[in-house]
């Protein structure tokens, strides 16, 4: 039960308000901390057996038909890093991205968060739909910094091992 019971257009307001400001200052954040802070492929970022090495990306959720279509905000805030295309196949740049990829993982992990603090203003149902919401919205971005950290994983590998490969 809500705390307050607002008209349904004050509601609708908020709610819509309240997200994108949710948003803005999760992205603002993420952005802030340091590279250093998504080195490592531990804790949310460990891949799973069940993601056959992305394979269940592609075959299953059909990841490359869609993941394009989805917008990159990587390079909203000054200095931010665009994944909307690879530049080049620098083993630098491909770390880079790698670990880009981890903070737009973390992001959208950490905007499902504060959903269920919108049923401290929404009725019951529209509480449920903000949680559904907060959870439609972000996982296909999760799925793409996956599938796409995995590729990248693996054409880095590629390029490594052709590196120290004899003549």
């Amino acid at each position: 039960m809500p705390f307050v019971h607002l008209p349904a257009y004050v509601l609708i307001t908020l709610d819509c308000l309240v997200w994108a400001l949710l948003h803005f200052v999760i992205g603002y954040i993420a952005h802030r901390m340091p590279l250093t802070a998504f080195g490592s492929d531990r804790g949310i970022y460990r891949l799973w057996s069940w993601e056959k090495n992305g394979r269940v990306y592609r075959k299953f959720f059909r990841v490359q038909a869609w993941k394009d279509k989805l917008p990159e905000a990587g390079n909203f805030f000054a200095g931010g890093f665009s994944k909307k295309r690879l530049i080049n196949s620098h083993p630098f740049y491909l770390q880079r991205f790698i670990k880009e990829s981890r903070r737009g993982e973390f992001t959208h992990w950490v905007s499902i968060l504060p959903a269920p603090f919108f049923f401290l203003w929404n009725p019951w149902l529209a509480g449920v739909f903000m949680v559904v919401y907060a959870v439609a919205i972000n996982i296909p971005f999760i799925i793409t910094n996956r599938f796409v950290r995995v590729r990248l994983t693996a054409l880095l590998t590629r390029i490594e091992c052709r590196k120290h490969k004899p003549a």
